[in-house]
């Protein structure tokens, strides 16, 4: 969850600059966004455009972490959408 990707990544869509990023872009670091504010917003939003086979990688990332994200005030949203 700590790679450099993923850190860039995640300040780039806080600092506002990340309307580039897709979810093919975090596959891998699915549950570091969904338990940040700006990462689980940004995960929300792309599960709504996304393509079947990209929310079935989401939730093969989410499916093990299930408990830890409804119990997280951020993660508990990636997991209703």
């Amino acid at each position: 969850w700590d790679g450099p990707n993923s850190y860039s990544y995640l300040e780039e869509l806080k600092s506002g600059k990340g309307q580039r990023l897709e979810l093919s872009d975090i596959m891998g670091h699915i549950i570091e966004f969904s338990v940040d504010q700006h990462g689980s917003r940004f995960i929300q939003q792309k599960l709504e455009i996304c393509s079947v086979e990209e929310k079935e990688s989401v939730l093969s990332q989410v499916i093990p972490h299930a408990w830890k994200l409804m119990t997280d005030v951020f993660g508990n949203y990636v997991i209703q959408k």
